[in-house]
């Protein structure tokens, strides 16, 4: 009987271990623009600008090209493909966004 149960459990931990090779349902078609250069004390400067298709705002992130999985050495603009959210800390008064899916667009 415990063999049994030890087998029921291990090819549960083995079906649930599977790759995730789908694509996030909504990508929304974006590009980084660059680098906001300013420098001010404020959290409304700095990281980089992100426009997203249909969507009059601009937006920011604060996280860099690598924490992205870009390369730093590419050329802006950048089209990409991305999901996000939007920031809640510090920056959520500043059109910042959390990028939590991102493909570079070839």
């Amino acid at each position: 009987m415990k063999i049994q149960i030890l087998a029921a459990l291990l090819f549960l931990a083995f079906a649930g271990c599977k790759k995730n090779y789908f694509k996030p349902h909504a990508l929304y078609d974006g590009v980084i623009t660059g680098y906001d250069l300013r420098k001010c004390m404020s959290p409304a400067c700095g990281g980089l600008f992100i426009t997203i298709k249909n969507d009059t705002s601009q937006y920011r992130t604060s996280q860099t090209l690598s924490q992205l999985g870009i390369d730093e050495s590419s050329k802006f603009p950048i089209a990409v493909e991305l999901n996000y959210k939007r920031d809640t800390g510090i920056y959520h008064n500043f059109n910042y966004i959390v990028v939590t899916h991102i493909e570079v667009v070839h």
